[in-house]
């Protein structure tokens, strides 16, 4: 069952040519509905308004959010060090205005500020949770949700947020900036297009 499981997984990934899948709204709160605890709630909630990539969400301090417990700043700040870099670019702090809907459930979060710099601690408190830990709930949830199968993986949320603002109008230079992308033939590769939008460019001619 398992290995037939895998095999869906790895096909519908073939299918998308090895890309993630775009996440519609309403896929989001399925998921959202089904994740537990509130570290996971806003965890993905950070993912789904910043596009920004697990790995340096899950190494968050809690200072580059917060001006102090219970007071968000008006942007989160994702250090250099924590992010993707490559032999040729190095990696480059980002910075991301606080969308109005994660303002809310930032203010309210419990911050283990006392015990830990991390905003996503682990067990110990000495570490911050592990991607691992991020995936399996990720997993879970959407096995929950009736998702499983789907493709769906924790990038999916940075290609939704590059393909929903270029749905929008948004420029690729623009989708550049607000993702730290080094290239705008990076920002291109995350663009879903399906069959739905190659009918309508079709029906503009």
């Amino acid at each position: 069952m398992i290995r037939r499981k895998r095999a869906k997984i790895i096909a519908v990934k073939i299918n998308r040519y090895g890309q993630s899948k775009v996440l519609t709204p309403r896929e989001y709160f399925k998921i959202q509905k089904q994740l537990r605890g509130e570290w996971q709630k806003l965890l993905f909630e950070i993912l789904w308004y910043t596009g920004e990539r697990v790995g340096a969400v899950t190494k968050l301090e809690w200072r580059y959010v917060y001006e102090k417990p219970g007071k968000p700043r008006d942007v989160i700040l994702f250090n250099a060090r924590t992010r993707k870099s490559s032999k040729d670019r190095p990696a480059s702090t980002r910075t991301v205005p606080v969308h109005e809907n994660l303002i809310a459930p930032l203010t309210a979060y419990e911050l283990p500020w006392k015990e830990t710099k991390w905003m996503f601690p682990g067990r110990d408190n000495e570490s911050h949770v592990w991607r691992q830990t991020v995936d399996a709930a990720l997993r879970t949830a959407c096995e929950r949700a009736g998702l499983g199968g789907k493709g769906i993986s924790t990038h999916s949320f940075r290609r939704t947020l590059i393909t929903r603002l270029s749905d929008k109008g948004v420029s690729a230079r623009t989708i550049q900036q607000v993702t730290g992308h080094a290239s705008l033939n990076s920002v291109q590769t995350y663009i879903d297009c399906d069959e739905r939008k190659i009918k309508e460019a079709i029906d503009l001619l």
